[in-house]
């Protein structure tokens, strides 16, 4: 049985690009973080406090949103490697099992021993999706196979984290990555270029605040890249 979530598509999807771009401005200070999430062709992938992992996928074309995350300290994560991670998108229809299949669940692959037949004989790692649970978009709706609080405890608090107001969600991200002025102003700015579906950023709309000397430059710019903006 599927269950409608608080969330909208729209809002879902505003929340992950103003996440990643404040993520990306706060590279060339913090560069240690800049494995942490990344934007990689239609899918966000995040790092939540080492304890939850996920991946959200977007086909801006046909309006779908697919996500998939990972509680390390959830007890479904007791279910693996014989748990198949597609049954969380059970009740979805097949535009996003096709998502989830071929993008989404592939960012949260896990490998594990398996032992080939009695004890003594020989051994090989089984690489399988791992995730405790899930959501997806129906037109501007998000459901998922859990109910919120399940939802919640299972991998889902991240997503109640950011699907806030940007006022609120600008003044979480504040906090975690105590960020500078200057940094918020850019992030913004970011945000209203990726928004708009711009490919090209102006050099000097950050050169006033960020070394280009600096450890984090390259995987700064590199975020910018994989994000689908390009410096001149």
């Amino acid at each position: 049985m599927k269950h409608q979530l608080k969330y909208s598509r729209q809002q879902l999807y505003q929340s992950c690009l103003l996440s990643m771009c404040v993520h990306i401005a706060a590279i060339p200070r913090l560069s240690y973080i800049s494995h942490e999430n990344s934007w990689d062709k239609c899918n966000y992938s995040f790092q939540d406090k080492f304890s939850t992992d996920g991946t959200i996928s977007f086909d801006t074309i046909n309006d779908v949103i697919v996500g998939a995350f990972r509680n390390n300290t959830s007890v479904r994560m007791n279910e693996y490697p014989t748990k198949i991670a597609m049954d969380l998108f059970a009740e979805a229809n097949d535009d996003v099992r096709v998502i989830a299949q071929n993008e989404t669940l592939m960012y949260l692959r896990m490998s594990f021993e398996h032992k080939k037949g009695f004890i003594f004989a020989n051994k090989s790692d089984i690489i399988v999706p791992v995730v405790t649970t899930a959501l997806w978009s129906e037109g501007d709706k998000i459901f998922s196979s859990d109910n919120e609080s399940v939802f919640l405890e299972n991998g889902g608090e991240y997503i109640n984290k950011i699907c806030v107001s940007k006022d609120e969600l600008i003044e979480y991200l504040t906090d975690d990555y105590e960020l500078t002025d200057d940094e918020i102003s850019f992030a913004e700015e970011l945000f209203l270029i990726k928004i708009s579906e711009k490919v090209q950023l102006v050099r000097t709309s950050f050169s006033d605040f960020i070394n280009f000397q600096s450890e984090g430059y390259e995987e700064f710019i590199s975020a910018l890249l994989n994000f689908g903006i390009e410096v001149v």
